[in-house]
């Protein structure tokens, strides 16, 4: 049962600061600010946006079941139906979500980071499920809204929560937080992204870091071992704190990795334990997200015995480093979420995997870099150039990262002005046997390339 459908109107209307008019016929059970998505019983939220205000859906909202409507012009209202006039229905988003997290003893975790932060979300929500069940943001909901309409969905039987918490400007993690108030709280990566709105990597890593500030005693802050921009704000404080990676300083790491396309097998080390590991997701940047996962499982109190079990039962997604086996022995790395030059520099690594194989890699630009979106492609293309076969560049930025890639000779790189010609020509330049990187921001559709050379090159049955 979710935690809403406990709690009555009245107390729904008095959390929103709410005028209720009319009487209820339902009980709510969720929050929904798109009717497109929104199930029966949900609560619809009448936002108004750029190009949409969400009062001329409010018909649409009570056709499919919802079982009231926040709205903030009372003209808006219909005859016969509950709803809630607010002074600013985002807002209310926000109290109800508040008002529902203080009715759940749940263990709460926060996760951000400039690249990982689904997969060490999927990754720790899937240990943690080895207690019960477990409330995990769907998808990259990450938002200001994406957070409180993940809490609406709390139930009383979660032991725990996962909430990913995005930012693209500083202050934005800070107000999440104050929201989930996480007793442990992850940062998986700072790197050089939003960088139209930082004027530095030292900034982006203070709005990261505002993840633990309601951190108290009995909580825990976890971050990579490798960045003494999070380790400075998170040692010595008021709260525990674990630190993943390799090194002397870890709290916790992976000893004797033997990574494959397939996936790696280490020792988890932490304390005094060590275990043997099998995670089915390639590449050094996964068990990276694994170990930040594991630091959570172990913080709210998992055995190392039991998340070496579990990790059997981590994948990445689809589009997020996922290898495909196509025909004509042709291996795809579906890499075509979104990009940066940290998680693009992973990506290479992961292809450097596919041993004996000539190396495709399909790289989009990268953007959000600001005035260094230039240099970091030049830089970019250097990385590919000594480890790639074939370098195909697609974007405004992608002639960067070609005449980054001086190592290449002319013929092994190419420029395409989007991703629809490269997708139109894709098919003509991969061979058998080759291993194909895609990788691109998500502005840029690289999940198009994806699409063509699946479809000249079906998957093969697993």
């Amino acid at each position: 049962m979710r935690i809403l459908e406990t709690l009555s109107w009245a107390e729904i209307a008095m959390a929103l600061g709410a005028k209720p008019l009319g009487s209820p016929m339902g009980v709510p059970s969720g929050a929904s600010i798109d009717t497109r998505t929104l199930e029966p019983g949900d609560i619809f939220f009448a936002l108004k946006g750029e190009r949409v205000d969400g009062h001329e859906h409010v018909t649409s909202a009570f056709e499919k079941g919802a079982s009231c409507a926040v709205i903030k012009d009372a003209g808006r209202a219909h005859a016969g139906r509950f709803a809630l006039v607010v002074e600013d229905p985002e807002r209310a988003v926000f109290e109800l979500a508040r008002l529902v997290r203080s009715r759940t003893s749940a263990a709460f975790v926060a996760v951000t980071g400039s690249a990982g932060k689904t997969t060490a979300k999927e990754f720790a929500a899937e240990l943690l499920r080895a207690r019960g069940e477990v409330l995990a943001t769907k998808g990259n909901l990450n938002n200001h809204l994406g957070v409180p309409l993940t809490l609406a969905r709390l139930e009383t039987d979660h032991w725990a929560a996962v909430i990913e918490c995005g930012m693209s400007h500083a202050g934005e993690i800070r107000h999440l937080v104050h929201l989930v108030q996480p007793r442990v709280a992850v940062v998986t990566l700072v790197a050089a992204v939003h960088l139209e709105n930082f004027t530095s990597v030292d900034e982006i890593a203070a709005a990261k870091a505002e993840i633990f500030e309601t951190l108290g005693a009995g909580d825990t802050a976890i971050a990579p071992a490798d960045e003494p921009r999070l380790t400075s704000r998170v040692l010595g404080k008021g709260f525990a704190a674990r630190l993943f990676g390799a090194g002397e300083k870890s709290s916790i790491r992976a000893d004797h990795a033997a990574m494959t396309l397939e996936g790696s097998r280490f020792q988890l080390v932490s304390g005094g334990s060590r275990v043997e590991v099998n995670l089915p997701a390639p590449g050094p940047h996964a068990i990276s997200n694994f170990l930040a996962a594991a630091a959570v499982a172990e913080a709210l109190g998992i055995p190392a015995e039991t998340i070496a079990e579990r990790a059997r039962l981590l994948k990445p997604g689809g589009n997020r480093g996922a290898v495909k086996r196509l025909q004509d022995d042709i291996l795809l790395i579906d890499d075509t979420y979104n990009s940066n030059p940290k998680a693009l520099l992973s990506a290479i690594e992961t292809l450097s995997l596919a041993k004996d194989r000539r190396k495709v890699a399909c790289i989009g630009e990268m953007l959000e870099l600001g005035e260094s979106g230039a240099l970091l492609h030049r830089e970019a293309g250097a990385a590919l150039g000594t480890r790639v076969d074939l370098l195909l560049g697609v974007g405004a930025l992608a002639n960067e990262i070609v005449l980054g890639a001086s190592s290449l000779p002319p013929e092994a790189k190419k420029v395409f002005k989007d991703s629809i010609e490269l997708a139109a020509n894709i098919s003509s330049l991969v061979k058998s046997r080759d291993a194909v990187l895609v990788k691109g921001s998500r502005g840029v559709r690289m999940e198009r390339v994806v699409e063509a050379l699946v479809a000249a090159h079906p998957g093969v049955p697993a």
